[in-house]
């Protein structure tokens, strides 16, 4: 069970840290247990922003208009493997481009923003000569106004396709292939995307939205990752306009797994290689729906169905980074991370060959007293890999990347070794080390060990309390270490 009291105090050096504008809210078995606010709604930075704040979510972004088409996919109107000639037949391209190659970006449809019109910008040397605010602020209010969907595909009717549709799932992310989402709901429903919506999700589930751009706080984009800009409000029809409390309805919606029948929530929960699904992504244990757009409104919804806890956090402004510990971090990274480490307990961990599921190990670190006994965990994954004889495995657990183990095996030369035994700060003390040690035994083990050894500090009590939890025990003792020995 979360601790909100523990996360509040969290919370709070985060806000004076990275000086976020929105609210977040946090449930956990089906009702709310928190919502903060915070930040301002203007650009005077006079007033602050309450609970009852509007957010604009355009449907020029990929998220609503996913979810409507995928309603008429589950009522079976349409299907994934149906190529877009069925609906769109003006599209030049419309007979190799399926259904589902829209949602996984590997339709390969050229942009008819960042194709089209951000190219034309870059070509006008008055444009380009404005001062980086006026310039912003010009680009992304030609993103953000009205456009029929015959004006946007006339931009790109003619223009060859990026690749092979289907080829390279997540490499082409295009504006528009929510428009064609949108223009598919539209002609097949009658309705516009909005009364569709209206209808089958918002007014169903007691979410209250706004057609249209009615937000009541300005909106700021960052320039390389750190300076705001405000970007003036653009009158739009095209989009929805909600507050933290519609987004949290909609977020526990997800997590009681609503809206879908059960057969398409088991599509929507399957993931490829890279963390990307149908509706939403994969990332560090957490299923997460997001939309975000080019004025600076945005919001992330991530949810564990396993632990039933969710978090829904809405912003009028992008998010500033910065490298910390080795990871580039920012505040919806942080809160994630604060969460995890309260809910995060044994559940189902199992062992995994480092690879790319598992590339969320990278980002595993220990305590600062812990540094001088346990490298981190990118040095100890570089140096497995340029060992031909070791191999790196990383302990998951309900898509947690909880602790990393590497092993050297050298039959010819009888060697076994266990080179790295780390658990992410944030999990320590719940019995991961020694499911990992154990992990460790049995595989060397089998692989031919009789014997086994391993070194550790002296000063690291709790490491050595863990190897004679699983019959290790003390064969040399030097002033700065501890070699301890297993008879297999």
């Amino acid at each position: 069970m979360i601790k909100i009291d523990r996360l509040n105090d969290y919370i709070d050096k985060q806000i004076e840290f990275w000086q976020p504008h929105g609210a977040l809210s946090v449930n956990e078995n089906g009702g709310r247990i928190l919502t903060r606010t915070y930040g301002f709604s203007d650009k005077e930075n006079t007033r602050k922003i309450g609970e009852d704040e509007r957010y604009f979510f355009s449907f020029n972004e990929k998220a609503f208009p996913s979810i409507a088409l995928l309603l008429l996919v589950d009522r079976g109107l349409v299907k994934l493997t149906d190529t877009l000639d069925k609906f769109i037949p003006e599209y030049s391209h419309a007979k190799e481009i399926k259904i589902k190659y829209l949602f996984d970006d590997s339709a390969a449809i050229e942009c008819w923003y960042n194709g089209n019109i951000m190219v034309e910008f870059d070509k006008d040397e008055a444009h380009k000569a404005l001062p980086v605010e006026e310039r912003m602020a010009i680009e992304k209010a030609a993103y953000a106004q009205d456009r029929s969907f015959a004006e946007r595909l006339a931009l790109i009717n003619d223009k060859p396709l990026v690749d092979v549709p289907g080829l390279n799932p997540g490499e082409w992310s295009s504006y528009t292939c929510p428009a064609i989402m949108q223009e598919i709901v539209e002609r097949l429903t009658g309705n516009s995307l909005f009364d569709f919506l209206k209808q089958n999700l918002f007014e169903k589930y007691g979410i209250e939205a706004l057609k249209g751009n009615q937000t009541t706080a300005d909106g700021y984009v960052m320039f390389r990752d750190v300076t705001p800009i405000f970007i003036p409000k653009t009158p739009a029809e095209n989009g929805v306009t909600v507050t933290i409390d519609s987004l949290n309805t909609l977020a526990q919606c997800f997590l009681d797994k609503k809206i879908f029948s059960e057969k398409m929530w088991k599509l929507l929960l399957k993931f490829n290689e890279y963390g990307q699904g149908h509706l939403f992504d994969l990332v560090d244990g957490w299923t997460v729906f997001y939309c975000y757009g080019t004025e600076g409104f945005g919001t992330s919804m991530l949810f564990n169905i396993n632990r039933k806890v969710s978090i829904t956090i809405a912003c009028t402004r992008d998010y500033r980074y910065e490298l910390m510990d080795g990871n580039w971090q920012n505040f919806i990274r942080c809160l994630r991370g604060a969460v995890q480490s309260q809910i995060v307990y044994p559940l189902a961990p199992k062992m995994v060959k480092y690879g790319l599921k598992t590339m969320a190990a990278c980002s595993m670190t220990v305590r600062d007293d812990q540094k001088d006994f346990v490298s981190d965990a990118k040095s100890s994954l570089c140096w497995a890999y340029g060992d031909k004889h070791s191999s790196s495995y990383v302990l998951m657990d309900d898509g947690v990347a909880t602790g990393l183990l590497v092993l050297k095996i050298n039959k010819k030369k009888n060697i076994y070794y266990v080179g790295v035994v780390l658990i992410d700060q944030r999990y320590q003390g719940r019995g991961y080390g020694k499911f990992l040690v154990n992990f460790a035994v049995e595989t060397l083990k089998n692989a031919g060990a009789k014997e086994l050894t391993i070194g550790v500090s002296r000063n690291n009590v709790a490491a050595r309390r863990l190897y004679e939890s699983v019959g290790f025990k003390a064969a040399e003792v030097y002033d700065g270490g501890v070699f301890m020995k297993l008879k297999l």
